[in-house]
């Protein structure tokens, strides 16, 4: 058993996403502390006030493991000053946080290169980057793209390994750091599939029976990088058609307002997304193209296929692997063909599902688990590396 320090730059208590896969598959075998920012309107709204003022609130993850969750400074992402002291000020925080568990640790895991300071500030054996997206592109301002680059570089430099996403993020960083790990995304295979084998399992929501037409899905956070106006457009093109969007927004949304046929939900409960992939048959990524998004390895995706829902994406490189089992579209007007064939399109075959089944074996989160913990067993094996076959990373 190691003691690992993870720390993320998303809410512990948000969506569902990568770092929680992780975590739930690690936690039972190791002594894991997470760390993770607290935004001020969560804390208010759901910790007592003599909670909102105190440097962390702590939860259990399990019987030896707990997470951190440590409070941002209120409302910095709207001003770049703020954002810079929050990038200044934030590693102290979460590393006197971490030091409140154990003086050293074995693993040191990064997944924000703004937390890079923590390397100097808490005592680690091991330091671990990972990186799932293309961070700059979450940040409009020049001047802070340039800094997050260069404390990116630093850490990768200095990582005795790196974990990428993505063939983009590896190709960046390999030429960083001799030791890169790709490890995509991926999804709870079984869990999913239960849509596809017992529908009758999932009631319809109150919410979804409501909703009128053929029904189109996406689910995930609403940010700059999904593409609303495309969204927009495909409503007015097609009034008899309803824009099912399941998620938290993180950015203005006003481009869909006054369109009757799109119905927001805000955030959902995990468990309760199965109700909705059984009676929703097409569901989408309508993404931006660009280089933030081409670094992507989304993983809803992985969670619609394991239903067995029919997907219309923007065509992303890392989802090159998965057609013909899900299709493409760029414009208005091959979205707006490619949901109209979706939306008739027959069961798969037994031998299309079994060729999707294999090809999503192989991002069970408990297999992408074990090959990170693979990875870090190897820092701690000497000459481990240099024993292993050509090609087998």
């Amino acid at each position: 058993m190691r003691s690992i320090l993870y720390s993320i730059p998303i809410e512990w208590f948000e969506i569902r996403q990568r770092f929680h896969y992780l975590v739930e598959a690690l936690a039972p075998h190791h002594d894991l502390t997470l760390l993770a920012p607290r935004s001020h309107r969560r804390l208010v709204r759901e910790k007592p006030v003599h909670e909102w003022l105190t440097p962390w609130t702590t939860d259990p993850l399990g019987p030896q493991s707990r997470v951190h969750s440590v409070a941002t400074l209120p409302f910095y992402r709207s001003r770049p000053h703020l954002v810079t002291l929050q990038w200044k000020t934030q590693p102290a925080r979460l590393a006197k946080a971490a030091r409140s568990t154990h003086a050293e640790y074995d693993v040191l895991w990064l997944a924000d290169p703004t937390q890079a300071a923590l390397a100097d500030l808490v005592p680690h054996r091991k330091l671990v980057y990972e990186c799932v997206d293309d961070h700059a592109g979450f940040w409009a301002d020049e001047r802070l793209k340039s800094r997050l680059i260069a404390m990116e570089v630093a850490l990768a430099r200095r990582a005795d390994l790196v974990i990428t996403t993505s063939r983009s993020l590896t190709e960046r960083f390999t030429v960083l750091n001799a030791n890169v790990a790709w490890i995509g995304n991926g999804t709870h295979v079984d869990y999913f599939a239960e849509v596809g084998r017992s529908p009758q399992t999932f009631p319809i929501p109150a919410d979804l029976a409501a909703l009128k037409g053929p029904v189109i899905g996406f689910y995930g956070a609403l940010g700059h990088w999904v593409d609303l106006a495309l969204i927009a457009e495909l409503a007015r093109r097609r009034p008899e058609w309803t824009f099912l969007l399941i998620g938290p927004a993180f950015t203005s949304t006003e481009i869909l307002d006054g369109l009757p046929n799109i119905h927001m939900t805000g955030p959902k409960p995990f468990d309760e997304l199965r109700g909705y992939l059984t009676h929703v048959p097409v569901w989408t990524i309508p993404f931006k193209l660009d280089a933030m998004t081409r670094a992507v390895d989304p993983l809803k995706v992985y969670e619609y296929l394991a239903a067995d829902r029919q997907v219309v994406t923007t065509p992303l490189p890392e989802l090159d692997t998965l057609l013909p089992h899900l299709a493409y579209a760029e414009s208005p007007e091959a979205w707006e063909a490619a949901l109209a064939a979706a939306l008739v399109a027959p069961p798969r075959s037994s031998s299309a599902r079994a060729d999707l089944f294999d090809k999503l074996g192989a991002r069970d989160w408990n297999g992408l688990a074990k090959r990170v913990e693979q990875e870090i067993d190897v820092l701690f094996t000497p000459n481990a590396r240099s024993l292993e076959p050509e090609g087998s990373r």
